[in-house]
Order: structure tokens, then C-alpha cells, then sequence
């Protein structure tokens, strides 16, 4: 018998992930989401990063978590693709860096300025990192069918320091129009562009850096974050493989 291929950091094996994946940071996250497939199956746990697949409306879908950051998310990405994922849509949360751009709003990622170093190391300078046209496309039709409002589409910024965005960093992003700040889809997405398999991404606004709103709880925003979890699902059944 072929032996199965296994990969290091998830210990998951060949035919415990899916080809449509979404990847959210926080492992809460991922739990709320296993929720939403039918005969959710946890296939692993290791370091934290839950991996669940199971099925949503007769396609076979995985939730994994990523962790904090760009070079745990890369990580996750690689095995995620090494073990067959073909489409990858991180949901998450996000600060927005435009007026416009409120507390509970959804951003779909266009794509990301990879001002962190996972990305960097991975792509010569001045590569900027775009999602799929065919993920942005179903993730902005899901939205509209789900009779979703509150949504922007355009750029956002991944970095690797939580707390060093100050004045000068808001006015210098805000300026050129990117909608908001995290840490995760520049990597994802670079990974993705890379190994060839498409990706994007869904993220609710939890704060707003430019109008000095705080950042809210997760219990505050907990129907925008299943809101975005729906999209993201609606929309792995609309991209191609």
C-alpha cells in the first residue's frame, strides 16, 4: 500500500485536506467555521493550529488555522498546497485606515503590500502581491447574493508589527488609498502566486486607525465574522479550481 504524504508543522496527511480551503488566524476562528460544514472532521490540532475538513453543500471544504503573522501563515500555506489545496481565502479581521471604512465593515482583498518580511523573502522588491481575479469575482458575487452592503474591495497592507503603526504610518498608507492593515494575506497570497494556486481574501473591519476608533472584541463583531465566513464559503463553490 502507497504510503500517505504527511507534512512537518500540521501533521496532516494526503487526503485529509481539501482542494477549497479557507485559513483564519485565530483558532476560535476556525472552530465558528468547522461549524458551518457538515460531518466536520478535526484531522489535526498540533501547535494550536486546528485543521478541520468536512463538507458545504456537496463540496468537500478545509478550515485551518494559520496563527499570528506572515511566516506562520506562509508555513500553513505551503503544507496546505503541498497536501492538494488548489484555492485558499483567509478570513480574518483587519483595521481600516479609511474614513469611509467602518467597524463591521468587509473588505475583499484586490491585494496586499507586503510591507513584512516572510513576503519579501519570498519575491524580489516591489512585488505586490494580487489576489486571484477569479476569488475577488466569486467572494464579491457570494457577498451580493447573501444580500451583503457593508463591503469595499481594493488594497490592504500586511505587516509584522501589531502595535507600531503610528500617526506617520496611518497618513502615509491612508494617502494612497489602501483600505486597512493586518498581518496575514500578503504571505498567503504571495505563497499562492508561487506555487501556482489562487487565493484571496475576506477581513471585517474591527477598528479604524485613521478616525482613531479602538479596536472591538471578537464578541462585538461575531455576526460580521460568520457573515465573512458565509461569503468565503459561498464563494470557494463559484472560483474554479
Amino acid at each position: 500500500m502507497k504510503a500517505k504524504k504527511g507534512v512537518f508543522h500540521l501533521e496532516c496527511h494526503s487526503g485529509e485536506v481539501a482542494e477549497r480551503v479557507i485559513v483564519c488566524g485565530a483558532p476560535e476562528r476556525v472552530q465558528r467555521a468547522s461549524k458551518l460544514l457538515e460531518n466536520a472532521e478535526l484531522v489535526s490540532g498540533k501547535r494550536g493550529l486546528l485543521v478541520y475538513t468536512g463538507g458545504y453543500k456537496g463540496a468537500e471544504v478545509t478550515v485551518a488555522t494559520t496563527g499570528m503573522g506572515g511566516a506562520s501563515a506562509a508555513i500553513v500555506a505551503e503544507e496546505l498546497i503541498e497536501l492538494g489545496a488548489k484555492t485558499i481565502i483567509r478570513v480574518g479581521t483587519t483595521g481600516a485606515l479609511q474614513e469611509e471604512v467602518d467597524v463591521g465593515d468587509l473588505i475583499v482583498v484586490e491585494g496586499a503590500v507586503p510591507l513584512d518580511g516572510t513576503s519579501r523573502s519570498y519575491s524580489p522588491e516591489g512585488f505586490c502581491p494580487a489576489s486571484s481575479s477569479e476569488v475577488v469575482l466569486a467572494l464579491r458575487e457570494a457577498a451580493r447574493e447573501l444580500g451583503e452592503k457593508r463591503i469595499h474591495v481594493g488594497l490592504v497592507c500586511s505587516t509584522d508589527a501589531f502595535y507600531l503603526e503610528d500617526v506617520d504610518f496611518v497618513e502615509k498608507w491612508s494617502r494612497r488609498r489602501v483600505l486597512s492593515v493586518e498581518m496575514e494575506c500578503a504571505a498567503i497570497i504571495t505563497v499562492a502566486r508561487i506555487r501556482g494556486i489562487k487565493a484571496g481574501g475576506i477581513l471585517v473591519v474591527n477598528g479604524n486607525l485613521k478616525k482613531g476608533v479602538a479596536m472591538v472584541s471578537h464578541e462585538e463583531i461575531a455576526d460580521r465574522e460568520e457573515m465573512a465566513l458565509r461569503v468565503a464559503m459561498e464563494a470557494l463553490l463559484k472560483a474554479p479550481l
